[in-house]
């Protein structure tokens, strides 16, 4: 599927709808949010826990359960 560069909100979606596909399918998944620091991630499992996740030595490291 193509889109326009500037159609940002239906590409926006379209990452949406995967993420939650993915998690119906038993698998985790790891996006970012706006109030954490640049560098650190959500990373959601499909029982609904989220974990905050940094990039350490290569590897993606939870750092403490994610709470909002």
């Amino acid at each position: 599927m193509k889109h326009k560069l500037d159609d940002n909100a239906t590409i926006d979606a379209e990452i949406i709808e995967a993420g939650l596909k993915q998690l119906a399918q038993g698998r985790k998944v790891v996006y970012p949010v706006s109030d954490l620091p640049s560098g650190e991630f959500v990373r959601q499992y499909p029982d609904g826990l989220k974990m905050v996740v940094k990039l350490i030595d290569g590897q993606l490291e939870e750092i403490r359960e994610y709470k909002k």
